[in-house]
């Protein structure tokens, strides 16, 4: 019995293409908020290991049987998972310094560097009205 192979000779293998490219297409927008965001905390680590895990046995199957229009997009989503864990491990580990650093989590991917900045600004804008209210007291006092 003779091993087929898959060599976009027929409409299912480009169908079989376009299913595994729209699956590997599909980590695009998590990537993409996951850098936005600098967040990654809702990504479960043992989910990203086990889809790799799933990733790397499928792709020996694609090999073993020359399934060559499927290959493509599993090494394609194989790119992107790591991709994602990569930014999984950078953003978690700079969340854990920025909580180190503040003494709290820090929510949403802001940095604790925007925490800092901010309280500061409002510390400045506290002192401003405080100084006002000062200078108006003082006014007061004068004009009586």
């Amino acid at each position: 019995m003779a091993t087929e192979t898959a060599t976009f000779e027929n409409v299912y293998d480009y169908l079989g293409f376009i299913g595994g490219l729209l699956f590997a297409v599909g980590f695009i927008p998590q990537l993409y908020k996951q850098v936005k965001t600098m967040s990654s905390r809702d990504i479960s680590m043992p989910w990203l290991m086990a889809y790799v895990l799933a990733l790397s046995v499928y792709g020996i199957y694609l090999i073993r049987n020359k399934l060559w229009p499927i290959l493509g997009p599993a090494c394609l989503e194989f790119v992107l998972i790591w991709a994602s864990i990569i930014v999984k491990i950078i953003t978690d580990k700079r969340q854990e310094e920025d909580k180190t650093r503040t003494g709290h989590p820090v929510a949403n991917g802001v940095n604790a560097s925007c925490l800092e900045s901010n309280r500061t600004l409002q510390g400045d804008r506290s002192n401003e009205k405080e100084s006002e209210a000062h200078s108006v007291v003082e006014l007061q006092r004068g004009s009586l």
